[in-house]
This record gives C-alpha cells, sequence and structure tokens, in this order.
C-alpha cells in the first residue's frame, strides 16, 4: 500500500502527491519569472530617470497608459 495523507482539504494519495508538487514547483517557476520581470521593470524605470529625468511615477503611469491604451480615458 503506498503513501497516503489526510489533511483538511481530503485525503491524498502518493500519486496525487506528486501532482501537487508538481503544481507547486510549476506555480514557483511562475513566480521566479514575475520576480524576474518586476526587477527589469524597475530597471528600466531607474535608467528612463537618470537618462531623461522623468519622474519615475509618471514613467510608471506613461507605460501602464500605454500598455492599456486608455490614452483617451486618462
Amino acid at each position: 500500500m503506498g503513501l497516503s495523507v489526510q489533511t483538511l482539504f481530503g485525503t491524498y494519495n502518493e500519486e496525487e502527491l506528486k501532482a501537487i508538487k508538481s503544481c507547486l514547483n510549476e506555480m514557483s517557476d511562475c513566480m521566479s519569472k514575475i520576480n524576474s520581470e518586476k526587477e527589469l521593470m524597475k530597471d528600466i524605470i531607474d535608467t528612463t530617470y537618470d537618462k531623461f529625468k522623468i519622474p519615475k511615477k509618471i514613467f510608471r503611469k506613461m507605460a501602464n497608459v500605454y500598455y492599456k491604451q486608455t490614452f483617451q480615458e486618462i
């Protein structure tokens, strides 16, 4: 008989536990990518400020409007 774990959410067999661990690994990878992209965005903002002296808050807002294409609304 294989491993079985009982939790508040149900009882999971060995195969289900492996699937859950795989999902956790996938989420962790996604979170790492998000952190890397956030760092890159921060670097872009810092570089833009250093080069053009556009306040970081304003540039961040400009980028958000550009991304969402909401210039007419804003």
